[in-house]
Protein backbone atom coordinates (compact mmCIF):
# COMPACT_ATOMS: atom_id res chain seq x y z
CA UNK A 1 0.00 0.00 0.00
CA UNK A 2 2.66 2.51 0.96
CA UNK A 3 4.70 1.66 -2.13
CA UNK A 4 1.66 2.35 -4.34
CA UNK A 5 1.09 5.62 -2.50
CA UNK A 6 4.76 6.58 -2.95
CA UNK A 7 4.59 6.01 -6.69
CA UNK A 8 1.15 7.45 -7.38
CA UNK A 9 1.71 10.59 -5.32
CA UNK A 10 3.76 11.83 -8.29
CA UNK A 11 1.73 13.58 -10.97
CA UNK A 12 1.83 11.66 -14.24
CA UNK A 13 2.44 8.29 -12.60
CA UNK A 14 -0.43 6.84 -14.62
CA UNK A 15 1.99 6.90 -17.57
CA UNK A 16 3.97 4.03 -16.01
CA UNK A 17 2.07 2.66 -13.00
CA UNK A 18 -0.46 -0.05 -13.86
CA UNK A 19 -1.85 -1.10 -10.49
CA UNK A 20 -1.31 -3.16 -7.38
CA UNK A 21 -2.69 -5.78 -5.06
CA UNK A 22 -2.30 -5.72 -1.31
CA UNK A 23 -2.13 -9.46 -0.65
CA UNK A 24 -2.09 -9.49 3.13
CA UNK A 25 -3.51 -12.96 3.72
CA UNK A 26 -2.09 -16.17 2.25
CA UNK A 27 -5.37 -16.91 0.47
CA UNK A 28 -5.02 -13.64 -1.47
CA UNK A 29 -1.38 -14.39 -2.27
CA UNK A 30 -2.60 -17.65 -3.79
CA UNK A 31 -5.75 -16.46 -5.59
CA UNK A 32 -4.60 -13.03 -6.78
CA UNK A 33 -0.85 -13.45 -7.30
CA UNK A 34 -0.51 -17.14 -8.07
CA UNK A 35 1.73 -18.04 -5.14
CA UNK A 36 1.60 -21.80 -4.70
CA UNK A 37 0.17 -23.22 -1.50
CA UNK A 38 3.18 -25.56 -1.44
CA UNK A 39 5.57 -22.59 -1.37
CA UNK A 40 3.68 -21.06 1.54
CA UNK A 41 3.60 -24.37 3.42
CA UNK A 42 7.27 -25.15 2.77
CA UNK A 43 8.90 -21.73 3.11
CA UNK A 44 6.27 -19.54 4.77
CA UNK A 45 4.75 -16.22 3.76
CA UNK A 46 7.90 -14.31 4.74
CA UNK A 47 10.45 -15.92 2.46
CA UNK A 48 12.50 -15.44 -0.66
CA UNK A 49 10.47 -18.02 -2.57
CA UNK A 50 7.16 -16.39 -1.69
CA UNK A 51 8.22 -12.84 -2.59
CA UNK A 52 9.60 -14.03 -5.92
CA UNK A 53 6.32 -15.76 -6.77
CA UNK A 54 4.44 -12.62 -5.70
CA UNK A 55 6.57 -10.43 -7.99
CA UNK A 56 6.07 -12.80 -10.94
CA UNK A 57 2.35 -12.95 -10.20
CA UNK A 58 2.05 -9.16 -10.06
CA UNK A 59 3.84 -8.78 -13.40
CA UNK A 60 1.65 -11.41 -15.02
CA UNK A 61 -1.62 -10.20 -13.45
CA UNK A 62 -1.15 -6.63 -14.62
CA UNK A 63 0.62 -7.43 -17.90
CA UNK A 64 3.41 -5.05 -16.94
CA UNK A 65 7.09 -5.01 -17.82
CA UNK A 66 8.08 -5.45 -14.19
CA UNK A 67 6.42 -6.72 -11.05
CA UNK A 68 7.51 -6.05 -7.51
CA UNK A 69 6.44 -7.38 -4.15
CA UNK A 70 7.08 -7.18 -0.45
CA UNK A 71 6.35 -9.57 2.37
CA UNK A 72 7.46 -9.40 5.96
CA UNK A 73 6.91 -8.78 9.61
CA UNK A 74 6.56 -5.04 10.04
CA UNK A 75 5.91 -5.35 13.77
CA UNK A 76 5.77 -4.58 16.52
CA UNK A 77 4.39 -8.09 17.15
CA UNK A 78 4.33 -11.35 15.25
CA UNK A 79 7.96 -12.34 15.18
CA UNK A 80 9.77 -15.38 16.51
CA UNK A 81 13.35 -16.33 17.29
CA UNK A 82 13.65 -17.88 13.83
CA UNK A 83 11.84 -15.01 12.05
CA UNK A 84 12.15 -11.78 14.03
CA UNK A 85 10.04 -8.66 13.62
CA UNK A 86 11.65 -6.45 10.99
CA UNK A 87 12.38 -9.34 8.62
CA UNK A 88 11.22 -8.14 5.20
CA UNK A 89 11.69 -9.60 1.72
CA UNK A 90 11.46 -7.43 -1.39
CA UNK A 91 11.19 -8.91 -4.87
CA UNK A 92 11.55 -7.79 -8.47
CA UNK A 93 10.60 -9.62 -11.66
CA UNK A 94 10.97 -8.77 -15.34
CA UNK A 95 11.02 -10.95 -18.46
CA UNK A 96 14.70 -11.84 -17.88
CA UNK A 97 15.03 -12.29 -14.14
CA UNK A 98 13.34 -12.58 -10.78
CA UNK A 99 15.42 -11.53 -7.79
CA UNK A 100 14.87 -10.88 -4.11
CA UNK A 101 16.60 -9.17 -1.24
CA UNK A 102 16.20 -9.63 2.49
CA UNK A 103 15.97 -6.64 4.81
CA UNK A 104 16.51 -6.85 8.55
CA UNK A 105 14.88 -3.81 10.12
CA UNK A 106 13.79 -2.82 13.62
CA UNK A 107 10.49 -3.18 15.46
CA UNK A 108 8.80 0.14 14.61
CA UNK A 109 5.97 -0.68 12.19
CA UNK A 110 5.63 2.76 10.60
CA UNK A 111 9.36 3.10 10.02
CA UNK A 112 9.59 -0.45 8.64
CA UNK A 113 6.79 0.22 6.15
CA UNK A 114 8.45 3.42 4.91
CA UNK A 115 11.95 1.92 4.74
CA UNK A 116 10.58 -1.07 2.83
CA UNK A 117 9.00 1.18 0.19
CA UNK A 118 12.19 3.23 -0.15
CA UNK A 119 14.33 0.09 -0.35
CA UNK A 120 12.09 -1.40 -3.04
CA UNK A 121 12.09 1.79 -5.09
CA UNK A 122 15.88 1.81 -4.87
CA UNK A 123 15.99 -1.90 -5.77
CA UNK A 124 13.93 -1.15 -8.88
CA UNK A 125 16.23 1.76 -9.79
CA UNK A 126 19.38 -0.33 -9.34
CA UNK A 127 17.98 -3.30 -11.27
CA UNK A 128 16.67 -1.21 -14.15
CA UNK A 129 20.04 0.59 -14.28
CA UNK A 130 21.81 -2.74 -14.82
CA UNK A 131 19.55 -3.50 -17.78
CA UNK A 132 20.57 -0.37 -19.71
Amino acid sequence: GYLAYSITSISGSSDYYVGSTVAYQNEIKISQLGVSAETLETYGAVSENTVKEMAIGAREKFGSDIGVATTGLAGPTGGSEHLPVGTIWIGYSDKNQTIAKKLLLGSDRDINIKITAIALLNFIRQTLGKND
